[in-house]
């Protein structure tokens, strides 16, 4: 009888037990069958059209374009491919090396034995628009010398006392952005490089951060005292004791006792120095100082003149965008009464019926407030555009907001739309238009709309630009999802899965120790070598003489596929798209046989990225670029 009962109720329990198992493991055969062989993704013509490639005509260099047309004419003796981004070269003349500029101008004050001691550095910043800037910044040659002691008088002793590098600044040479063209006069050989205001951002305004220009050059002289420079290497303003930009046309001054003053470079006035400190705002032609008078601190207005007005307290005004101003007056001995101020026209636009308009939402809506409770969201015009029930929010952009009532949280937009909505949790904000939400000590992802891309059932998630992939993680398993559809691309059974930071917008994923390198098509970029998805016999050569296919045949296939893939042979190298069609074998000895599109970072790389331009040693030893779409040589026979 007993039996009866003990039989079934094992098998539940078991049951039960194999529910509670995390995922299982995808096996080595499911991971190949996942991955694919790799498409022919042709090198973006737009980026091809702007490369400067060195050409080799007889024993000099000089540059020529994609198509062949000279740029520079052959005047070196050897030459470094132009990164893409940068209005310079690194070339050997008279046997030195230095930096030329697209002329053929030395514009370094000094040339190296060796190319690596010129040491460029290159920054950028990268916002959500990805707009980015790059800094150039190129170090002085630091000699090393040893300092030599007697002979060693025992075992193992040195006979150097120390390696002795003197301290060198770092010069600033050209900051470029994007595709601009390269200005005279970039190289500032009389300062140290301090910082660059590439985009100086008062409250984020998107205004200042879509610009994508750097404006000002902060640089030290040799008494070190601070100026400015513009973008063609000038000083704006004389030297002073510190100085720092407020916006794109007004400078906080400090002098040597700590006061300050704001200096507009366009206009050309100064405030006396009277201030403790001084404040950008949302408008670009005002400011905020502050400074105590006796015993009492005291905020100025500072207009577009240089005019400076005190305030009435620090809550009097209160800049809330580029035009509209918040003004308050005294109405009783503890009171105030608002008003909302054009700095435009100068004149009032209507009552507020609350201080707390500080809460801006766009460009043209605040918040209104009673009893500290938010009631109302208005246009400057006063029309309502949301009465929320909630206390609390946080405004994304100009429509979307997140939002928390009690235990409720959501994203609505500005017409009082929920999207979306969870009780418990948190939602964030990540990137232009997606929120990661978080409960239960699981994440998922939303898109601006509320649609659930991935849902909330992971430990972890990693949403990419670049690919436009979701990766996934849940008991140590990883898969992926597409950000655009929120369909499931690689189920969550993979030991591994994440970027690749040798191929730019590859990621690897694995099972044990078998890995690959994909794309977000799941086409393999690289691979093991033990569990080939891509073989030599996926290649094959068409109409070749008998010694190419010798060569051939005991050449030995890259494990990296880019859009071209190289078989390095004992005396050539063998061209093929990665689909497998055949472009050329050439003579010499693989030097490096891709290049990048420029100096991005590698999530911003893409397949599309990649040049198409090779490089290879020949027969006589000289470095000779190849352009890969049909083995040409940029050389003069």
């Amino acid at each position: 009888m007993l039996g009866r009962f003990i039989y079934p109720l094992c098998f539940l329990l078991l049951f039960n037990a194999c529910l509670a198992q995390p995922g299982q493991q995808a096996t080595l055969e499911e991971l190949m069958k996942l991955i694919k062989k790799p498409t022919f993704h042709a090198p973006d013509k737009a980026l091809q059209k702007k490369l400067r490639i060195p050409f080799l005509d007889g024993d000099l260099y000089g540059l020529c374009d994609y198509e062949g047309k000279i740029l520079l004419k052959p005047q070196f003796e050897d030459m470094e491919m132009p990164v893409l981004d940068l209005p310079f070269v690194v070339a050997k003349r008279l046997g030195e090396w230095s930096l030329y500029d697209m002329s053929g101008k030395r514009v370094l004050p000094f040339t190296v034995e060796r190319q690596h001691l010129i040491d460029i550095q290159l920054e950028y910043q990268t916002f959500e628009d990805n707009a980015y800037v790059y800094i150039s910044k190129i170090r002085d040659p630091e000699p090393a010398w040893l300092t030599p002691l007697p002979a060693p008088t025992a075992p193992g002793e040195s006979g150097v006392v120390e390696e002795v590098k003197p301290s060198t600044a770092f010069r600033y040479y050209y900051p470029t952005a994007k595709a601009r063209m390269p200005l005279e006069g970039w190289f500032a050989p009389d300062y140290t490089a301090y910082n660059v205001f590439a985009q100086n951002l008062p409250f984020n305004n998107s205004k200042f951060r879509n610009s994508g220009q750097p404006e000002f050059i902060k640089v030290m002289d040799e008494n070190r005292r601070f100026t400015l420079l513009d973008m063609d290497g000038n000083p704006v303003m004389p030297p002073v004791f510190n100085c720092v930009p407020l916006n794109l046309t007004k400078i906080l001054i400090q002098n040597e006792t700590g006061l300050c003053a704001v200096r507009d470079l366009k206009k050309g006035w100064q405030t006396d120095f009277v201030f403790r400190d001084v404040s950008a705002t949302y408008n670009p032609d005002l400011c905020l100082g502050e400074a105590k008078v006796g015993d009492k601190v005291v905020k100025y207005k500072i207009d577009a003149m240089g005019k400076v007005t005190p305030l009435e307290n620090e809550y009097a005004w209160l800049v809330l965008d580029e035009r509209y101003s918040r003004v308050g007056e005294k109405s009783g001995e503890y009171t105030m009464k608002y008003h909302l101020f054009d700095e435009k026209t100068g004149k009032k636009v209507r009552d507020l019926n609350s201080f707390g308009i500080e809460k801006i939402l766009g460009k043209t809506g605040f918040g209104v407030y009673e009893n500290n409770q938010l009631v109302a969201i208005e246009t400057v015009e006063g029309d309502t555009v949301w009465m929320p029930p909630f206390r609390q929010y946080s405004a994304i952009g100009d429509s979307l907001y997140v939002f928390t009532a009690g235990d409720t949280v959501g994203l609505a937009n500005i017409r009082n739309e929920v999207l979306f909505k969870t009780i418990g949790g948190k939602i964030t904000h990540w990137g232009s238009a997606n929120f990661i939400v978080e409960k239960d000590k699981k994440q998922g992802l939303i898109g601006s709309d509320g649609r659930t891309i991935v849902p909330v059932a992971f430990d972890r998630i990693i949403p990419q630009r670049s690919t436009r992939l979701v990766l996934v993680q849940n008991n140590g398993l990883w898969g992926c999802y597409d950000w655009n559809t929120g369909k499931e691309l690689v189920p969550v059974k993979y030991s591994h899965m994440g970027p690749n930071n040798g191929i730019g917008a590859g990621n690897e994923i694995m099972v044990g120790k078998t890995w690959y390198v994909v794309n977000r098509d799941l086409e393999v970029l690289r691979q093991s070598p033990d569990h080939s998805i891509l073989r030599k016999s996926d290649f094959n050569l068409k109409n070749t003489s008998a010694a190419v296919q010798a060569d051939f045949e005991k050449a030995q296939m890259e494990d990296v596929f880019w859009p071209y893939v190289v078989f390095d042979g004992a005396n050539m190298q063998h061209v093929f798209r990665s689909d497998g069609q055949y472009i050329a074998s050439l003579e010499g000895s693989q030097n490096y046989m891709v290049f990048f599109g420029g100096t991005r970072s590698d999530e911003e790389l893409c397949p599309l990225r990649f040049t198409g331009i090779g490089k290879l040693t020949d027969a006589t030893g000289r470095k000779v670029w190849v352009r890969l779409e049909d083995g040409k040589l940029y050389k003069k026979d």
